[in-house]
């Protein structure tokens, strides 16, 4: 007789910046209108489904912990922190997304060195270059 056999493959647990960051961000989606005290209302679904997207854009990248919190209006900041190299996020309520880069100097962060953009909702792959800039990799 034979025996069937059973073979589990484990699947190794996400990155751990990774797996701290969806936390985060579903935490935040049930954060309630006037969070703040200050009557900003509560992320919306759709900054909520960016902030996913996004996450999920450089899942392959050993990213250092995320800071993921509220901003009045309806949005959600993301930032990384990576020696001397800061990436911020804004994710607006309409969903669209802003990015502010910066490299500290000797002097402190060099206003004419900082970079600050939009991330067109069709193209994501922009984080691509973010994220291989504050890792050093370009």
């Amino acid at each position: 007789m034979n025996k069937l056999q059973s073979h589990v493959t484990t699947l190794g647990d996400p990155r751990p910046w990774l797996a701290e960051a969806h936390r985060s961000v579903s935490r935040l989606a049930l954060l309630p209108d006037n969070w703040d005290g200050e009557g900003s209302p509560a992320p919306k679904p759709v900054v909520i489904e960016e902030a996913l997207r996004v996450l999920s854009e450089i899942e392959p990248y050993e990213m250092p912990m995320a800071q993921i919190g509220p901003v009045p209006g309806g949005g959600l900041g993301i930032e990384w922190r990576l020696g001397e190299r800061d990436l911020n996020l804004e994710i607006l309520p309409d969903g669209s997304i802003e990015y502010l880069k910066s490299e500290k100097t000797a002097t402190g962060f060099d206003v004419d060195q900082m970079e600050d953009g939009q991330i067109p909702r069709d193209q994501l792959a922009k984080v691509h270059q973010l994220a291989r800039w504050l890792l050093g990799s370009c």
